[in-house]
């Protein structure tokens, strides 16, 4: 990314007043995309279980609970910890199958706040466990891709450093810490997974804001999970007043 262009853009923004915190800037916001940008999460893991059920898995409401908070991470770790019974050629049969019967779009309101982020000097930054022709080709579709500084899939951090992991928020924040100062402070990342997004954050030791559009995980949820109630937000729709843009 050119610098000049970076600094030029740059404007000081400030969350809304906290009691007892001090106000920052974002420069960078990093954003999930299932369910946080595009709808598809809870389809997905419909047709997931449903499969699970096809090759034997019983689905107990427990395990449905589990699958709901670690959808997003690693699949060998996903694999070894509720079916490892199942071969690697099932659970990619699954994945496909996924693939060819959700149909993805973007919530709505989308490309406005984006667009509306944008316009006030945040950059934008994409961070998915899709592969990166799946991920270019839905933005694409629906007018985002150009929203995006860049977007980190699947196959720029490798199946063993996905999510939870923090190789894609740093493989962002990284050069940008080095060749422009940044703070991670001046960062944040949404996203709408627990055990995906929300331990990603933290491992890279990046401010996380919650999404729970689709309901999957719920604010209650995010509030056992520990996140604060003032950085749980109901869509990326209400990321610009966070940011403090009106």
């Amino acid at each position: 990314m050119n610098a000049s262009r970076f600094l030029a853009r740059r404007i000081t923004l400030s969350w809304p007043v906290r009691r007892g915190v001090e106000l920052k800037t974002k420069r960078i916001v990093i954003l999930d995309l299932d369910g946080t940008l595009l709808r598809s999460v809870r389809w997905s893991i419909e047709v997931f279980c449903s499969m699970l059920a096809a090759h034997g898995v019983k689905i107990t409401p427990a395990l449905r609970r589990e699958v709901t908070r670690r959808w997003g991470t690693q699949t060998a770790l996903f694999k070894e910890k509720f079916f490892p019974q199942l071969s690697d050629a099932a659970i990619d049969d699954i994945y496909r199958r996924i693939g060819a019967v959700v149909e993805i779009v973007p919530f709505l309101g989308m490309r406005a706040a984006l667009e509306l982020m944008r316009d006030n000097g945040v950059d934008l930054y994409g961070f998915t466990a899709r592969g990166r022709i799946g991920a270019l080709r839905v933005l694409g579709r629906y007018g985002l891709r150009e929203l995006f500084t860049r977007v980190i899939c699947l196959q720029d951090v490798g199946e063993l450093h996905a999510k939870p992991a923090p190789r894609g928020l740093n493989l962002i924040l990284g050069p940008l810490e080095e060749t422009l100062g940044l703070s991670r402070d001046e960062a944040v990342f949404v996203g709408d997974g627990i055990c995906a997004d929300l331990v990603c954050a933290q491992n890279a030791g990046v401010e996380f804001i919650a999404v729970h559009e689709e309901d999957v995980i719920t604010r209650a949820d995010w509030l056992e999970a520990g996140v604060a109630e003032t950085n749980i937000v109901r869509s990326v729709r209400d990321l610009p007043a966070w940011l403090g843009i009106t």
